[in-house]
């Protein structure tokens, strides 16, 4: 009986040795879900999953069915995954889409829910609000911002409020592109009170009220920003500790400080390049994140195709640190993984996603090696 103890003793321990190397082996991942620009018949929208040891990617599976998902949004719970359909068209009207779509917790799998219209046409971005209740919506070529009701189920529902923006004045000082009104971005305060649209055709972040119980977006003038002439204003970013929101401007490459007082009214506290001082060529930006521990912001650019990376001041001010190539051609989007230790980059253009570490302690990325082929990849969501 002795014998027979001491056997399995021996056995156990030896399996616990065994599994304890197992562990040790094994890589954590997370995972991460990319919209792109498709048609309809082909997979737009992948799950994906990055190891956080080695930064190597692995596609696990996509969907079908949706043109354009140009743009995603996770819903807090993980259950369902919000996506525009960047298109024209809707039946009868000039009008995009925007999709929900339920998320397997398991394995990542999608299925198509339901599709309502985005309220106009081209829809770009869109955001939830703090108690998820509402979806809000930036049409780029329709020029407004709709609400869109998130039901209990999760399912969508049709506009209750579309705001039209308009272009005052005549057109902008980049012709091309500034003839109408353009809402490109919606990004809702960290109190859940406004919400703030970049406008790249009129030249403005318009502010919103948020009314949720009454189901009502209202426009304040008085806390709304206007830009310098021909900045194009595309997307924005809000400090963690809500003081600060960082705007970037596509049209002539700079990210503006802004700071929010109690009222949320936002001002310019300081404007700066994006690119190095002895870069001439064309450039056109496009994200910006704020690092989740606050400490630095970070910028893309479509034609120099690099992340500018800033640190931030108490105060809220940038400085300049890097400008980080992205092995690859027009970085349209880009995400940080949630604990902050990774950075990757959708390239349009290139068809390719490139994983980058973020330097903990100087906010620097540096290069893994590490990419991942996917066709005209333009959104990264992660599920933290």
């Amino acid at each position: 009986m002795k014998n027979y103890s001491l056997f399995h003793l021996v056995a156990l321990t030896l399996l616990i040795a065994i599994l304890g190397g197992c562990n040790q082996q094994s890589s954590e991942t997370i995972r991460f879900y990319v919209g792109s620009y498709a048609p309809a018949d082909q997979s737009g929208i992948y799950c994906c999953e990055l190891d956080i040891s080695s930064g190597k990617i692995v596609k696990t599976k996509e969907l079908k069915g949706i043109e354009n998902p140009s743009f995603l949004a996770l819903h807090p719970n993980k259950e369902m995954l919000y996506a525009v359909g960047e298109t024209t068209v809707t039946s009868q009207n000039d009008e995009g889409t925007v999709w929900s779509i339920a998320l397997d917790q398991i394995d990542g799998s999608m299925n198509i829910v339901n599709s309502v219209s985005s309220g106009g046409a081209h829809p770009c971005h869109l955001s939830l609000d703090k108690n998820s209740k509402y979806l809000l919506v930036a049409n780029y070529s329709g020029g407004n911002v709709s609400m869109i009701p998130v039901f209990e189920n999760l399912r969508l529902g049709h506009p209750v409020g579309v705001h039209l923006h308009e272009l005052k004045g005549g057109p902008g000082p980049v012709t091309n592109r500034q003839q109408k009104a353009h809402a490109h971005s919606i990004n809702i305060s960290q109190d859940n009170s406004i919400a703030y649209a970049c406008d790249l055709g009129t030249d403005e972040v318009i502010a919103y009220r948020l009314n949720i119980e009454e189901e009502m977006m209202m426009p304040d003038i008085f806390a709304s920003y206007t830009c310098e002439p021909g900045a194009g204003p595309r997307h924005l970013a809000l400090s963690p500790d809500g003081m600060n929101a960082y705007l970037i401007n596509e049209l002539n490459s700079t990210m503006v400080t802004l700071k929010v007082d109690p009222s949320g009214k936002i001002y310019n506290t300081q404007t700066i390049s994006t690119l190095p001082d002895d870069y001439n060529g064309e450039n056109f930006c496009a994200d910006v994140h704020v690092h989740p521990d606050g400490k630095y912001v970070y910028g893309s650019n479509r034609g120099h195709n690099s992340i500018v990376v800033f640190e931030r001041a108490p105060s809220g001010s940038l400085s300049l640190i890097q400008h980080q190539k992205v092995s690859g051609d027009w970085p349209r989007n880009f995400a940080i993984s949630p604990s902050g230790e990774y950075l990757i980059v959708a390239n349009q253009r290139s068809d390719n996603i490139v994983v980058f570490r973020i330097d903990q302690s100087t906010g620097e990325l540096i290069e893994t090696g590490e990419e991942f082929s996917l066709s005209k990849p333009v959104c990264i969501v992660f599920v933290s």
